[in-house]
């Protein structure tokens, strides 16, 4: 009951309104049922429920039953938009080239997505037993976490191509590994000789890398080998030297199965969707002419 005279108030203000704006001819007033109209496109009572419904999952927009405002502000977004709608119309921008090659687009996009629909409806496998073979196959890319390191570096910068500032920096490089040989505080070196002191902001003094982050596989080893608390060689890269030290160790860890469907069980569904449109692209594909041309790729 509640409704039928929320849209009965609606019609009301909207009667008014198209009254205060223009006189509309007999012809084109709208006819049992509807509730508005914009040029020839009408909008049913029961369409703009629909629309209610639609616009506040959407939208950022709140109403209740009764707040005829918010209502309001919701019919004359519809009625905005076929004006616009109606304009576009009455200038013909559907005969235009650019217009159906858009045309052309979305049909090919509805076509893709309402066989995938379908595939998936037929096809699509929903079992514990193949949401685990998914997690299996993906365990260690997607649901595994490789073990975390935190090191803290001194760092003196060169240019490779000048030999006095590698020279320069390696003798600074020495001069901050004696002083950590003397005992001197980690932190207090980096200050004192590092051309990158930045790391001092860092989490008190401390960057966390995880393992097969690096470039490097070689320096990689080097750190995961390296004993907690303690500083390394001197360590030569591309644009300078470095001392690191490790200042913590984590090791890897990788989510059950029974983790990933009570934290992400939403993953499955996508997993499932992502499988499903492999399988039937590879059936397309073997059934379908395919050619690209490299040279021009090229």
């Amino acid at each position: 009951m509640k409704k039928i005279i929320l849209i009965a108030a609606a019609l009301f203000f909207v009667s008014i309104a198209c009254g205060k704006a223009q006189k509309v001819p007999e012809t084109s007033k709208p006819g049992p049922g509807i509730l508005a109209k914009v040029g020839n496109k009408e909008l049913t009572i029961e369409q703009f429920n629909k629309y209610l419904k639609e616009m506040q999952t959407s939208e950022d927009i709140n109403y209740t039953d009764t707040d005829m405002q918010g209502i309001r502000e919701i019919l004359n977004k519809w009625i905005d938009y076929y004006v616009v709608v109606n304009e576009a119309k009455n200038r013909k921008i559907e005969e235009s080239r650019e217009f159906r090659d858009k045309m052309e687009t979305d049909r090919e996009g509805i076509l893709y997505e309402m066989l995938i629909t379908k595939e998936m409806t037929d096809n699509i496998k929903n079992s514990d037993e193949y949401d685990k073979t998914l997690y299996d196959k993906y365990k260690n890319i997607l649901f595994s976490n490789p073990p975390k390191y935190k090191i803290s570096y001194i760092f003196t910068s060169f240019d490779i191509n000048d030999t006095p500032s590698v020279d320069g920096a390696y003798k600074k490089i020495k001069a901050a590994a004696a002083a950590l040989k003397k005992g001197k505080d980690f932190n207090k070196v980096v200050a004192d000789y590092s051309d990158d002191t930045f790391i001092l902001s860092e989490n008190g003094g401390a960057k966390e890398i995880y393992k097969g982050e690096l470039k490097s596989k070689k320096l990689e080893q080097m750190i995961e080998a390296l004993p907690i608390g303690q500083a390394s060689t001197i360590v030569k890269a591309e644009a300078g030297f470095f001392i690191y030290k490790k200042l913590e160790a984590k090791p890897g860890f990788t989510y059950s199965f029974e983790d990933v469907k009570n934290l992400e069980p939403e993953i499955f569904k996508v997993l499932r969707r992502d499988e499903m449109v492999k399988k039937i692209l590879a059936g397309y594909k073997s059934k379908t002419g395919i050619y690209v041309n490299e040279e021009a790729f090229k």
